[in-house]
């Protein structure tokens, strides 16, 4: 099949709740901050509640959960201690969701240009897709500390929809919530929503132009 003949000429991919299911080390990264802290962890359920929307934003979130409400200044250096701590521990409880390896597998194989673009922090991001060995699938990755700023400002997206050179339009975004929605229309790219992801708002509340139960069914979606 040639790409002309697909419904999308792009993809862009989420990575948290879309591509992988990383909220048990996200959670174990956390705890770690939280009980140097004197507060009590989060259970893995519990600390999906704040994951999707930056670093920074957990890490408030969080916190101010346990009651403890932080200032600028103690949020950016929890944050960083955080994001120190992940990339230190790694990621061994994260997995791909089943399907996503071979649907990658699919959509390189019929040319699909394919991005990240995700609100985790770059570096973080870089050591998981290694960890899985898909680096190599995509042209480009957006973490949520780079230049572009968060998720769910166009900016980020756009500049994926640049780098792997096709307009926003002609781009599916894929993610699971309400953050990578409002994203993908804002910067004009058709969005479908997984359902097994982390959202915070029910899925089909979202405007999505798809709402999917696996990751596997992407590939059929895009090469149409």
């Amino acid at each position: 099949m040639s790409q002309k003949a697909c419904r999308f000429a792009g993809v862009v991919f989420d990575l948290d709740g879309t591509l992988i299911h990383s909220s048990p080390d996200i959670a174990a990264a956390l705890n770690i901050v939280l009980v140097e802290e004197g507060l009590a962890p989060f259970t893995i359920p519990e600390a999906g509640r704040f994951i999707g929307t930056g670093a920074e934003r957990l890490i408030g979130d969080s916190f101010a959960a346990r009651g403890r409400p932080l200032d600028v200044a103690q949020v950016h250096a929890l944050t960083a201690r955080y994001v120190a701590t992940y990339e230190r521990r790694g990621s061994p409880d994260t997995a791909l969701y089943p399907g996503a390896a071979e649907m990658i597998g699919t959509l390189r194989r019929h040319d699909i240009p394919m991005a990240i673009c995700t609100n985790k922090p770059t570096a973080i991001t870089h050591q998981v897709l290694a960890q899985f060995q898909l680096e190599a699938c995509f042209v480009a990755v957006i973490g949520g500390d780079g230049r572009f700023g968060l998720k769910p400002a166009a900016e980020p997206l756009l500049e994926a929809c640049r780098l792997i050179g096709v307009a926003p339009a002609r781009v599916l975004m894929v993610g699971d919530s309400g953050t990578d929605a409002r994203t993908a229309q804002a910067a004009g790219c058709p969005v479908a929503i997984l359902r097994h992801g982390y959202s915070r708002e029910p899925v089909d509340s979202l405007g999505a132009a798809f709402v999917l139960d696996s990751i596997a069914e992407v590939g059929a979606l895009v090469l149409g």
